[in-house]
């Protein structure tokens, strides 16, 4: 596969061109990207809002079954985003959180990989981060897919925590199988069974009387 991108904006997969060679068939156009790094998103900053405080600063009650007390424990914002790479979807689940010394945390939990068909891609672009999914339903691809809307095309995942539950291989393999898919064409049989028979040598006439 080749990867057009600008110089020294490289992901944490790009490296395997090197590995699995290049099918010049292929061609990952990733010139306009977006670093989600970079991105103003509750996600991936560690800096809240006076708006974002209120919001981000519960506490749930909880028994310590150990010293017999009642203590407060900060319970925040819960999100569900999405990683589409080509025919791949990685859910994450993630809570962001300010703690009792006014710390903010961001918990990541890697939830699930599907794979889907290439139907049921929805990116304008081969790989797709989708930062807010309002479903919590059960994960079945066709559900799910009506609540991936307001994707990031081209998001360049390195130097985030995403890198730590997702392997390389499998995201680079998830691009490059979507879009050499996108390659193969599909031609429709529409010839009739007389016609088929025809082809094959067959005469329509003759071929399946009750010969003795």
């Amino acid at each position: 596969m080749i990867i057009l991108t600008p110089r020294n904006n490289k992901d944490f997969y790009d490296y395997l061109t090197g590995i699995y060679g290049i099918d010049e068939k292929v061609v990952f156009d990733r010139r306009n990207f977006t670093s989600l790094k970079n991105l103003d998103s509750p996600l991936f900053h560690n800096e809240t809002r006076p708006s974002d405080r209120k919001k981000e600063f519960k506490k749930h009650g909880c028994y310590d079954y150990i010293h017999h007390t009642w203590f407060k424990r900060p319970v925040g914002v819960f999100y569900t985003c999405l990683l589409e790479a080509g025919n791949h979807w990685y859910i994450f689940r993630v809570e962001r959180y300010i703690d009792n010394y006014n710390k903010v945390h961001i918990d990541w939990e890697f939830v699930n990989r599907i794979i889907v068909d290439n139907k049921l891609h929805v990116g304008k672009t081969p790989i797709t981060f989708f930062e807010k999914v309002d479903y919590y339903g059960p994960e079945k691809p066709e559900y799910l897919k009506k609540y991936l809307k307001n994707g990031i095309p081209n998001p360049m995942v390195k130097d985030t925590i995403l890198t730590s539950f997702i392997e390389a291989g499998d995201v680079y393999q998830g691009i490059y199988s979507y879009i050499s898919s996108l390659n193969e064409i599909n031609y429709a049989d529409t010839r009739d069974d007389i016609q088929k028979l025809e082809s094959a040598g067959f005469d329509k006439k003759t071929s399946f009387r009750n010969i003795k």
